[in-house]
């Protein structure tokens, strides 16, 4: 006959490697969304530095006093 705590300890371990196992699958998840968050911010970043020149070049005035106008 098997000792109960050893059928206990073993059945823990079981969870743990489960749990484990089942981490490492959620943190890949994880990351691919952080890939695909850090790509979409890139494409912001980019959008709000092009329109920040816009809006620079908007502001500065030209010749007859119209802004943006050369």
């Amino acid at each position: 006959m098997e000792d109960p705590f050893v059928q206990q300890q073993e059945a823990l371990l079981r969870r743990i490697t489960n749990s484990a196992e089942r981490l490492a699958e959620v943190v890949e998840e994880v990351n691919g969304e952080l890939q695909h968050a850090e790509a979409s911010y890139a494409r912001i970043e980019k959008a709000h530095a092009v329109w920040k020149l816009y809006e620079t070049k908007m502001q500065k005035p030209g010749a007859g006093g119209k802004p943006g106008v050369p």
